[in-house]
């Protein structure tokens, strides 16, 4: 049995990109290989019985064909080799992207990068895709409801060569025309912004230096929901290596700071206006030297005095410090320190006031963060990881959860190895970040605050089962509420969200064939049912505190508030509260809203409030958000605790219903 908090994923693709490691906000891993991207989905569910993580695994394949950004016809071809020497000919032909002897090549084996879309992007709320080869192609992909089958939404790369084909040279083009067109039309790196009015934008990094804007609308379903925003010329004229997005938005959530960073050496500090295409790009740059060491890897983190950019140059790593005045960045000091590592940095990821990094020489650091006025102290320590001895080994990839609990690293052999005997070289590792102590520390924080939704802590959860799984239990004085259900009702909805959690997980737990087997799963059942209602209440009030300030209401709103009140009316006086009753009377009363009735789908009869204990099946077919029973497909099922809920086109315009996304017991993604 795997040790808790431990999860090691063999692959047999390779790897020949870094920054090959991306993690969604959705729970999903990406990572990208000569063969594919790989998808690994986090299964957080009190049903299992491993005190370890599982994956649901699924696959992207490769393009089936090359992406040809200039195609001569043989007037342009016999032209050019009149024209050109032979060098530059001989040269031109060997460029992948340009087809110029006309021969059918196979797609570059290889992803470039994956990048996933902030949470909402899908008709489910979850994450799209941005997968890049290294021919340039730059798909948008989305998994919709399956788990294992990801469709193409669009071809990006496609799209921005139809948009520029006005510029595509014709008659008889020189190789430096041709070359200036393909680096103008070629993407190298990609990076999501933060979300945005209902959307987000991609940027891509073009090969002559260019940063393209692409504006999408969620959910992102077809090209429609997509846009070019606007084009920022580069005076670097030089290929993009590196992009990164500072966290937030400024200047009351209208500009954007982009950070890029160029083969040359040079960084630069974008400020984009993400509301409007008017106005000009304020360019800062950061770093002006073209010392001609790539930057291979950026990422922004914030701290109690501002902003910091991690820059990483082969063993370099540059720190730029940051204020926050008049809705711009200005720079405070900056400062250029070493690792462990000589080869290049593979990868950055932040949580708080850590910065973890990868190289190409086998090291894994955490890079502690330390502010003393306008300076900046950087602590490196080696984190180790369990992989095999006899070889030797590089990371390709590092990534951290959004709750910041886990942390991925992607590794492949740099030794030589036998792969008829080493037959999936490629490992992913998984990891719980803190040790029993800090996570205590950090599961308590998250459950107390109101900075975090009750969907906001399915990282905690997953944590708590994995340790729960071996007798340890990190959350006492929560889980202590259990024998107290006359507190129930003060508790807030995170922390009966955590109980209920619990409950199932233990339930999992009871041992079979012992003489208190069925009094303790009476018990514990009755306990999951006494919860869940407490939490269907707290549902309630909400929903009716919002709905109450709509002037009129849709039949299919009244529906559903009446199934709201019947559900309230069966419950008992002292649950439901004075309160709530009368708030119920008072909506029926200004909306007209007539008691509902409902069929049975086990006798078909009608169910009356005094038949409802005879239907106890249909608590566990009753959607979580709208109290309908879900009698039919289409219908959502919740990933976490298999809780049900009707189609989001049956509640897409009932605004007052909270995060249709999630599940309302214990916020798992409905799917």
């Amino acid at each position: 049995m795997a040790a808790v908090g431990q999860h090691v994923t063999s692959l047999d693709q390779g790897v020949s990109t870094i920054k090959a490691l991306s993690w969604s906000d959705d729970n999903r891993l990406a990572l990208s290989t000569d063969g594919g991207i790989q998808i690994l989905e986090l299964q957080n569910s009190p049903y299992q019985l491993d005190p370890t993580f599982s994956f649901y695994k699924s696959f992207i394949p490769l393009p089936t064909e090359s992406l040809v950004l200039f195609e001569f016809n043989q007037k342009q071809r016999d032209s050019l080799k009149i024209k050109s020497n032979l060098n530059d000919y001989y040269k031109l032909s060997l460029e992948r992207d340009i087809n110029l002897v006309q021969i059918d090549r196979p797609a570059f084996r290889a992803y470039k990068s994956a990048e996933w879309s902030p949470a909402g992007a899908d008709n489910l709320g979850r994450c799209v895709l941005a997968a890049l080869t290294f021919d340039h192609r730059l798909v948008i992909f989305s998994s919709q409801r399956s788990h294992a089958k990801w469709v193409k939404v669009m071809d990006l790369s496609v799209m921005y060569s139809n948009l520029m084909n006005e510029n595509k040279p014709d008659k008889q083009p020189s190789s430096a025309t041709i070359h200036q067109y393909v680096n103008q039309i070629a993407t190298t790196e990609i990076s999501w912004s933060p979300a945005v009015q209902a959307g987000a934008i991609l940027a891509m990094g073009m090969k002559n230096g260019a940063v393209v804007l692409w504006k999408f609308k969620f959910p992102v379903l077809s090209e429609s929901d997509c846009e070019m925003f606007r084009v920022i010329e580069s005076t670097h004229n030089v290929q993009i290596s590196s992009m990164s997005w500072y966290t937030s938005l400024l200047d009351q959530n209208q500009k954007g700071v982009l950070a890029v960073g160029y083969h040359s050496g040079v960084c630069d500090i974008l400020h984009i206006n993400m509301l409007t295409q008017e106005g000009a790009v304020d360019v800062c740059p950061v770093h002006t030297e073209t010392e001609l060491i790539e930057v291979s890897c950026m990422l922004w983190t914030d701290i109690q005095t501002g902003p910091i950019l991690f820059v990483c140059k082969e063993c370099y790593i540059l720190v730029y410090m940051f204020n926050i005045k008049g809705g711009c960045m200005k720079l405070l000091s900056q400062k250029t320190v070493m690792g462990e590592h000589i080869f290049p940095c593979t990868g950055l990821c932040v949580r708080e006031n850590a910065v973890f990094l990868s190289s190409k020489d086998g090291l894994l650091q955490k890079a502690t963060i330390q502010v003393d006025r306008n300076n900046v102290n950087i602590e490196f320590t080696e984190i180790p990881l369990p992989v095999d001895s006899a070889y030797e080994w590089t990371y390709c990839g590092i990534s951290v959860s959004k709750s910041g609990y886990y942390l991925g690293v992607a590794a492949v052999p740099s030794s030589f190895f036998d792969h008829l005997k080493f037959k999936h070289p490629t490992k992913v590792f998984v990891s719980i970040i803190d040790n029993d102590q800090d996570l205590k520390k950090r599961l308590e924080k998250h459950i107390r605050t109101d900075e975090v939704s009750l969907h906001g802590i399915r990282e905690p959860l997953e944590v708590f089962r994995q340790y729960l799984c071996v007798g340890d239990n990190l959350l006492p004085a929560v889980t202590d509420y259990i024998s107290r259900g006359d507190q129930w009702s003060s508790l807030s909805v995170k922390a009966l969200g955590l109980i209920r959690y619990f409950l199932l997980t233990i339930k999992q737990h009871i041992p079979k064939g012992s003489d208190t087997e069925l009094e303790e799963q009476n018990l514990t059942n009755s306990n999951i049912s006494k919860i869940g209602d407490v939490l269907r209440l707290h549902h309630i009030r909400s929903c009716l505190e919002k709905a109450r300030k709509h002037k009129h209401l849709e039949i299919t709103e009244k529906l559903i508030l009446s199934r709201m009140f019947n559900w309230v009316e069966k419950r008992p006086a002292s649950l439901a509260g004075a309160k709530l009753k009368a708030r119920i009377r008072e909506i029926q009363r200004n909306y007209d809203i007539q008691s509902a009735t409902e069929s049975c789908q086990i006798c078909g009869g009608y169910i009356l409030s005094m038949q409802y204990t005879l239907h106890v099946r249909l608590q566990s077919s009753m959607c979580c958000q709208t109290f309908i029973t879900c009698q039919s497909a289409p219908y959502r099922k919740c990933a976490t605790c298999r809780a049900l809920a009707v189609d989001l086109t049956t509640i897409a315009d009932v605004s007052w219903i909270p995060d249709k996304f999630y599940c309302t017991l214990c916020g798992g993604l409905l799917l």
